[in-house]
């Protein structure tokens, strides 16, 4: 089915005005859908465009795979503005929803009369509505999640929210250079609150202590503890954590920057030891075989970046056919605001716990 499937989104975007995006969620097969386009067109000089390099490493590797011969040239967002766009037939821009501001109003000023193929797998309405108003690109075909479980393409999903309170016993050091403080995380999340609305009241931009709050709840201390209590329940279990410290806090191998242990998450991905927890985990067409569960121990209020590590999940190997996504919240409105705006684009009758 997927080769139906890829045959059909190259034959979609082909009989399109050709500056348009593919919107097909992971496990579809992105990159050898474009060669399909490349052989099928003919093109003699592509540029491709990327956001980090596991993404180019792909696309090296698939290149190889399917044995396209044709002529491409790499670059990441970042560096477009250092290319000459009137070089190419054909301008990929793979994970475009990623691009910033900056680099969509770049290729706006410099715009190429060349094809330009638009590669996603997780697009926003607004990011959507945004790329067809600055760049006159719209969606050409479309492959989404629910039909891909349908095709048997990725997992079913089933997602469960814990809500837990801020932790009120425990006395946190949030001393300044001037004063002591000495303060549950219950207690400077309700002081940061009270003053944020102060803030907004005289007008004044709290976007500080906004991010102060934001770092207390990925900081949690109740959410750590929730986090090792599911982890007490799981045989294999992958967590997306918000910061380094708290991923070290787990007492399980981690994955992120700080401590890049390669050789122990390859041997994860395997299928050996029983967690692994990560930040961010953008190695394209990884499998991690035999995997439990997967747990969020935190989550942001961008449903782009939330949908994508969903999807990175459903990506992987369960030892049953439905994943088991679990979600650690605390129970204050401003984080389960977050969360309801991040789960949106999601069946509301697969996801327990939240209203």
């Amino acid at each position: 089915m997927r080769d139906i499937r890829q045959k059909e989104a190259a034959e979609k975007w082909c009989a399109s005005n050709r500056k348009s995006i593919l919107y097909c969620c992971p496990r579809f097969g992105k990159i050898r859908t474009s060669i399909l386009i490349f052989e099928k067109l003919k093109y003699k000089n592509i540029l491709v465009c990327y956001p980090n390099t596991p993404i180019k490493t792909s696309w090296e590797e698939d290149v190889v795979l399917w044995k396209y011969k044709g002529n491409i040239k790499y670059s990441t967002f970042l560096s477009l503005k250092n290319e000459d766009l009137s070089n190419y037939d054909l301008i990929v821009l793979d994970e475009i929803h990623s691009m910033s501001d900056a680099q969509i109003s770049h290729l706006k000023n410099n715009f190429p009369s060349c094809d330009i193929l638009g590669l996603t797998g997780t697009l926003s309405d607004y990011t959507e509505i945004n790329l067809k108003n600055e760049l006159g690109l719209s969606v050409c075909f479309r492959y989404p999640i629910e039909l891909a479980i349908q095709e048997n393409v990725v997992s079913d999903y089933r997602i469960q929210v814990f809500q837990v309170p801020l932790d009120n016993l425990i006395l946190n050091d949030y001393s300044t250079k001037k004063l002591k403080i000495l303060s549950t995380e219950k207690e400077k999340f309700d002081k940061l609150t009270k003053t944020i609305d102060w803030f907004e009241s005289t007008g004044k931009d709290p976007f500080h202590l906004r991010l102060a709050r934001m770092r207390l709840i990925q900081k949690s201390y109740a959410k750590v503890q929730k986090t090792k209590q599911l982890l007490s329940q799981c045989d294999r279990s992958l967590v997306f954590c918000g910061l380094t410290e708290v991923a070290d806090s787990l007492g399980i191998p981690v994955y992120h920057s700080k401590q890049k242990e390669e050789k122990e998450f390859l041997k994860f991905c395997q299928g050996e030891g029983s967690h692994m927890a990560v930040i961010k985990l953008a190695q394209a067409g990884i499998t991690i075989k035999n995997l439990d569960t997967v747990i969020f121990n935190y989550t942001d209020s961008n449903e782009e970046n939330f949908i994508q590590k969903l999807n990175r999940a459903m990506n992987y190997e369960y030892t049953g056919k439905i994943a088991d996504i679990k979600i650690i919240s605390t129970n204050e409105q401003i984080e389960l605001k977050w969360l309801k705006k991040a789960l949106l684009p999601l069946e509301k009758a697969k996801v327990k716990g939240i209203n």
